[in-house]
């Protein structure tokens, strides 16, 4: 079988082994720079559209760094309009209109950021679902031999993935000599570029005198091999991100009931209300007695991964700082790790997330027996409060009764403040001790609804019940009593200060 009939029949079976890289019926751009290895890439795909029922448009991008690239790219476009497929051209900026980071770094890198910035531009324009490249397994050895040299982790020697996102490199496991036997076979046209060999460039000096070397002096194929590398590590980069994450889900704090008028036991309750309180942003907590006895690896992987959902890219230093917070830091401490991501801490929680919104709270007074309903809004969390004279209608939430003795209007339902104080049987408390005492995290005391009378507080939703009132749900009450109720709007939290539960 001649190469132009082998290579693309080799490159379908590969398409079907992996459907998630081109599927069925999507719009694809490739990124066509010229070069043998994408005008290869452009006819195999050509020819294998229809068989794949894919659609096909292809973008250059024109870096502007030699005399006559427009000419060049106009040449790009009509060998791409010849293969029948449309291409896109865009250019680099000059002199003063180049971004400054650019300017800075007139490099290799400043210039792939500006061409991937007009690719994934051009993909969201064509509403194509992949963006197509050509690297193939040379480029990943040269990657992982690049990567060695300057020093590397595994994920480093994992080389190019196969896939991120909407780019996908369907020709990794191809090498050059096929892909220029397939276009010396089918007589495809192509550029050279001179940048490819020019030593100032490390990629080019790993190309062409790195590999070669160690071809010279040992037997076999280093491309192959280094390929082979990156296989194995992509494989137990993979398979350690997993126990990472698997880590970070088994340590993930979780609300349990708990008798809330006992004054040694924690309200961890508190732990997941931002979660809940303010949808707008992302915020995880976690056992620090779990986390804190890993390895730092898996911490690093794990809060990269945390990060990564929350719309964040952690930089090396991020992360380390990160880690160094989970194994040493204090309660009540918190740092930044970059992006808008935080950590604290919190007794025996680490929590993760971004910033808390602002909320302007909404309390509520009563101002009579008569019985009624309102809404509470504290922290960004809602509750409904109804308050009736007499027996229980409806078991549900958490409830007191306050009897006639200690009753005065208006009866408020707010955050706390300070000052704020409550008698229990043990004797006056402030609530700032209180909350201390029973650890409910510092950033949740603002959403903690509190029934007040001034400064004198007669219950903490959650927390704790004043000495004298009764607890929990009444089936028999007395007309002489307010009874109070209060439940989440979104019905996540039982009964603690009662027996009653939602049902």
């Amino acid at each position: 079988m001649s190469p132009a009939a082998s290579l693309p029949a080799r490159l379908e079976a590969h398409l079907n082994e992996r459907p998630d890289l081109l599927p069925r019926g999507s719009r694809v751009l490739v990124a066509l720079s010229g070069g043998p290895d994408s005008m290869a890439l452009l006819d195999l795909l050509t020819r294998l559209r229809d068989r794949l029922d894919i659609r096909l448009r292809a973008a250059h991008f024109d870096h502007r760094v030699r005399a006559g690239s427009d000419a060049e790219a106009e040449t790009v476009a009509g060998w791409a309009s010849e293969l029948g497929v449309a291409c896109r051209i865009g250019s680099a900026p000059v002199g003063e209109s180049l971004p400054e980071s650019t300017r800075r770094r007139t490099t290799q890198a400043a210039l792939r950021d500006l061409r991937y910035a007009f690719l994934h531009a051009e993909a969201e324009r064509t509403s194509s679902r992949r963006l197509v490249t050509a690297h193939h397994s040379d480029d990943q050895a040269e990657t992982v031999l690049f990567r060695m040299m300057r020093g590397t982790g595994l994920r480093g020697l994992a080389g190019i993935p196969g896939r991120r996102g909407r780019i996908v490199r369907p020709l990794l496991p191809f090498g050059r000599r096929d892909l220029e036997e397939h276009l010396r076979a089918v007589d495809i046209p192509f550029l050279s570029d001179p940048s490819n060999r020019d030593p100032r460039w490390a990629r080019a000096r790993v190309r062409h005198q790195a590999l070669p070397a160690l071809e010279r002096s040992w037997p076999g194929d280093p491309a192959s091999r280094f390929a082979a590398l990156a296989r194995t590590a992509s494989r137990a980069d993979a398979a350690l991100d997993e126990l990472a994450w698997r880590l970070m889900l088994s340590a993930r704090r979780e609300a349990r009931p708990a008798d809330a008028t006992r004054e040694d036991e924690p309200a961890d309750r508190w732990s997941l209300a931002a979660e809940r309180s303010s949808p707008d942003v992302k915020r995880w907590s976690f056992s620090v007695d779990r986390l804190a006895q890993q390895e730092a690896e898996l911490l690093a992987r794990g809060l990269r991964r945390l990060a990564r959902q929350a719309g964040v890219r952690l930089r090396a230093g991020g992360t380390e700082a990160g880690v160094q917070f989970i194994k040493q830091g204090r309660s009540g401490a918190e740092i930044d790790l970059g992006g808008g991501l935080r950590m604290w801490r919190e007794f025996a929680t680490i929590g993760v997330g971004g910033a808390s919104v602002p909320h302007d709270d909404q309390p509520l007074a009563v101002t009579s027996r008569d019985s009624d309903s309102g809404s509470l809004l504290l922290g960004g969390r809602r509750y409904r409060v109804d308050w009736w004279a007499g027996e229980d209608r409806e078991p549900g939430g958490e409830s007191v009764a306050v009897p006639s003795e200690v009753l005065r209007f208006p009866l408020e339902l707010r955050a706390r403040r300070p000052g704020d104080r409550i008698r229990l049987a043990t004797g006056s408390r402030a609530l700032k001790r209180l909350f201390n005492d029973r650890r409910v995290p510092k950033g949740e005391r603002g959403s903690v609804p509190v029934l007040a009378c001034g400064s004198t507080v007669l219950w903490a939703f959650g927390v704790a019940v004043a000495d004298g009132l009764r607890a929990g749900c009444a089936q028999s009450g007395t007309e002489s009593e307010l009874n109070i109720r209060i439940v989440p709007a979104d019905g996540a939290y039982g009964a603690r200060t009662g027996t009653c539960k939602d049902r």
